[in-house]
């Protein structure tokens, strides 16, 4: 495996001994990731190779993220919640200690509460054709979710989901075009003597991983002031009193989502 970064990747004004270690710790993890593609040597079955392949970027995310959990399954939200409606199908959840326990945890399975949730990756074995209409479907998907959670805009609110290619193999032009816009990242370059770790993917999805859990770490430390105050008796945790008018008003159990 050709572990040679192109001089792009490199960050304007970034020193050599950075550059150099995002180089290594790139070419280290491509040779994780890499194992994905030998195991066509075993098998051609699509969903097997698939499988693989999201264990070991799911591994790798773990390792990124902890404290926090990965776990596939779905998002639930109260406006959603109906036995009729069809929550999408997710590849990793990054959950974290929120208001309400996850449901149905096992195995690595959860339907996470959306106040739980602080962030979702879509993860593709390869930039084959119809991929990136399936990662933006899931991205639509969670507008719903996330939109006006905070009351800003979704220009405004932070980013929370990503797609993961494993390899980039094509010139596809959808998928592409999701490279470029940042929606997606790829981590191995698929060249015609093996594969070329792309250490500029490498290094997005690390730094989408941890700003995540950095958000969620200073989140866990903010005290939620609603939820200290006294409360006359009848009034619940998800409601307070207005000193002024003493009216009760229901309130959202956490106001500072991650």
């Amino acid at each position: 495996m050709n572990g040679e970064t192109e001089p792009a990747t490199r960050r304007p004004g970034a020193p050599a001994e950075a550059a150099e270690f995002l180089r290594m710790l790139a070419t280290e993890f491509a040779h994780e990731i890499g194992q994905c593609d030998r195991l066509k040597a075993w098998t051609d079955n699509p969903a097997l190779i698939g499988a693989h392949a999201e264990a070991v970027v799911r591994m790798f995310i773990a390792r990124t993220v902890a404290p926090l959990r990965c776990l596939s399954g779905s998002i639930v939200w109260e406006e959603r919640c109906k036995p009729d409606h069809e929550w999408p199908e997710l590849d990793v959840m990054l959950a974290w200690t929120g208001p309400a326990p996850t449901l149905f945890e096992v195995g690595g399975f959860g339907l996470v509460p959306r106040d739980s949730c602080v962030g979702v990756l879509e993860v593709k074995r390869s930039t084959y054709s119809g991929s990136a209409e399936k990662v933006l479907e899931k991205q639509r998907a969670l507008d719903g979710a996330f939109a006006n959670l905070d009351g800003s805009t979704r220009q405004a609110q932070p980013k929370r989901f990503l797609g993961v290619y494993c390899i980039e193999d094509g010139p596809q032009s959808a998928e592409s075009r999701l490279l470029k816009t940042g929606d997606a990242v790829s981590l191995l370059l698929k060249k015609e003597d093996g594969y070329e770790a792309n250490a500029r993917g490498i290094w997005e999805l690390l730094r989408f991983l941890v700003t995540l859990r950095t958000r969620a770490l200073l989140t866990s430390h903010s005290p939620n002031v609603e939820l200290l105050k006294p409360r006359p008796p009848g009034v619940g945790a998800d409601q307070s009193v207005s000193p002024s008018t003493n009216e009760t008003t229901s309130t959202r159990l956490t106001p500072h989502q991650p």
